[in-house]
């Protein structure tokens, strides 16, 4: 891969460091874990885009996240990044691989949605004092702003909360339909401070052309714990609820829903308050190997109920084999309806040298 394509930009500061700045620390103490599938709104893919890191001082770390690997997909395309072009491009950043552990996914899939704009909110009744008030149906500056940043944001499900600087406060309620306006980013990472350029249109001409500097975070809704949540516990409706949190960085920001969480088993205890994420949980089998369950068979209007030990562990939908009790040999395939029950019917697999018969015996 050329390696001009991994430019080591950081973005807001010309920072430069050595091999063994970057490599830091004893020997196997840092890592770069790449994840399976990444999403990206930006023109490039960053480190930070696609990885987890772990082990380094912060300097380093701010550096790496935002280490360009190569140009992003084109909007609602994808990419892949195979690890082998991670452990280049950390090479030829300076990083000393004998120091560090690049772990995770053989490749990660990177995808850049197409951006769609969110409907406009809808105009607040005048007051009847007529103070602060805008023109019927007036879009602001401050507003295609926000508007901007919000179409950047729509692939984490969140809303930009941006603050302006006092330069800013002599335009942002200018307003239409006597204004238009056209906001573009120049610099800056996804969140943070980003310089922008906001062009002022009066009809079709350019009456003035505004630079901008703004502080932008996300808030979205997500999943939060009730109470705390020991490992190993399975979630229920009454131990996790959804609140509004204020994101300084995109990305792996928790869970939106509730109903992704009930019922799957917290893999670490989680206290009262703290964000759940996917990593944190893992599905339950309902049915596990070697494991004594009821098996339905399903026969036209004919149901015959047996028992059966399970191969595998299985969960909702899926298919187990099963070894008959008291029938040497003799097994099937079934799907896991419920805990530990499993249901045979017509569509088992032809290949199975065992037919169940009507009345529950085998042949």
């Amino acid at each position: 891969m050329n390696s001009t394509r991994f430019t080591t930009l950081i973005a807001g500061a010309g920072l430069t460091l050595g091999a063994q700045a970057v490599a830091g620390g004893a020997a196997g103490s840092s890592s770069v874990k790449l994840w399976p599938t990444a999403v990206v709104i930006e023109d490039v893919i960053r480190l930070d885009d696609v990885a987890e890191l772990g082990g380094f001082d912060t300097d380093t770390e701010t550096a790496l996240n935002n280490l360009v690997l190569a140009s992003a997909p084109e909007p609602g395309g994808s990419k892949i990044m195979p690890l082998s072009d991670i452990r280049e491009a950390l090479a030829n950043f300076g990083v000393n691989r004998a120091r560090v552990i690049v772990k995770g996914s053989a490749e990660c899939a990177v995808r850049r949605p197409v951006e769609t704009a969110r409907p406009a909110p809808e105009a607040k009744p005048q007051s009847d004092s007529g103070a602060g008030e805008r023109p019927t149906g007036g879009r602001t500056l401050r507003d295609a702003v926000l508007d901007h940043f919000d179409r950047q944001l729509v692939a984490y499900d969140g809303r930009a909360d941006v603050s302006f600087g006092r330069t800013a406060a002599q335009v942002l309620d200018l307003s239409s339909p006597e204004f238009t306006f056209r906001v573009r980013r120049k610099t800056g990472p996804t969140l943070g401070l980003i310089h922008i350029d906001v062009d002022i249109l009066r009809g079709a001409t350019e009456v003035q052309r505004v630079p901008m500097v703004v502080s932008v975070a996300m808030t979205r809704e997500v999943v939060v714990a009730s109470k705390p949540i020991n490992r190993g516990a399975t979630v229920r409706a009454e131990d996790v609820r959804v609140v509004s949190r204020r994101f300084t960085k995109p990305g792996r920001n928790g869970m939106s829903d509730v109903g992704q969480t009930i019922g799957l088993r917290a893999q670490r205890f989680i206290p009262a308050g703290e964000l759940v994420s996917a990593r944190d949980l893992e599905r339950v089998p309902l049915v596990k190997r070697g494991q004594i369950v009821e098996v339905h068979s399903r026969f036209g209007s004919v149901t015959v109920k047996t028992s059966a030990k399970v191969g595998e562990d299985g969960d909702y939908g899926e298919l187990v084999t099963l070894h008959m009790q008291g029938r040497r040999g003799a097994r099937t395939a079934g799907r896991v309806v419920g805990p530990r029950r499993v249901q045979v019917g017509d569509w088992e697999p032809s290949d199975l040298n065992q037919s169940l018969l009507a009345d529950g015996g085998w042949r």
